[in-house]
């Protein structure tokens, strides 16, 4: 059976029967956010079990993410014990309340596909998915793991989308103002200015990047 896209609201109505939630995190700020989101509907319904998921991603290409070939094994435990460690970390920072009702898995393969799986294994009844992360390749293939689970999982699906930030709006040059007032004339700049084709704009800036992104 098709999984469906669910709202937080619905969300509460497809853990009524055996209420049993998968979430899946890759310690990024987005599957933080889908973590958060799965202990808050937890935390409103006592009989809820929280199934905290991590996957070690396949390697990629003959080489691979975890080194060369004969290493394969060596290292993929290594990833496999390191994101264990990282898993309890992040579970530890869950409300006391709800520590006996979590359950810690790691599986080793692909996100999306290992997902589906454990809300099989688990009879899952809602699975939460943050909509971008860093597992797998980063960057290359946002969206697709939320996207993949839904079209797959037996469940319904929750995907948590991480609010934007404010735009920072820069503050305008005192010294084009005063051109401006001067000549009557919207478009002067001052000395240091005159020769920029955007002397003020606004940017976004996420925590944790040193540098401003844009929105597309």
């Amino acid at each position: 059976m098709p999984s469906d896209h669910v709202t937080h609201d619905h969300a509460m109505d497809a853990i009524r029967e055996r209420r049993r939630i998968l979430v899946g995190v890759d310690f990024s700020e987005h599957s933080n956010d889908a973590l958060a989101e799965a202990c808050r509907i937890a935390e409103a319904n006592a009989a809820v079990e929280l199934h905290v998921l991590h996957v070690v991603p396949p390697p990629i290409g003959d080489v691979g993410i975890y080194g060369a070939a004969p290493d394969f094994a060596t290292e993929l435990d290594t990833f496999i014990e390191r994101g264990r460690n990282e898993l309890g970390a992040v579970c530890a920072g869950i409300a006391d309340e709800l520590t006996p009702r979590v359950h810690q898995h790691i599986r080793a393969g692909t996100p999306a596909r290992e997902l589906v799986a454990a809300a099989r294994d688990i009879d899952a009844d809602l699975i939460v998915v943050g909509t971008h992360g860093r597992t797998g390749i980063q960057r290359v293939l946002l969206g697709s793991i939320a996207e993949n689970v839904l079209r797959h999982a037996p469940c319904s699906v929750l995907t948590v989308r991480r609010k934007p930030p404010e735009p920072v709006i820069e503050e305008g040059c005192p010294d084009c103002k005063a051109a401006r007032d001067a000549t009557h004339d919207d478009h002067a700049r001052c000395e240091r200015h005159q020769h920029r084709l955007r002397p003020h704009t606004y940017h976004e800036t996420h925590a944790g990047y040193p540098g401003p992104s844009f929105r597309f």
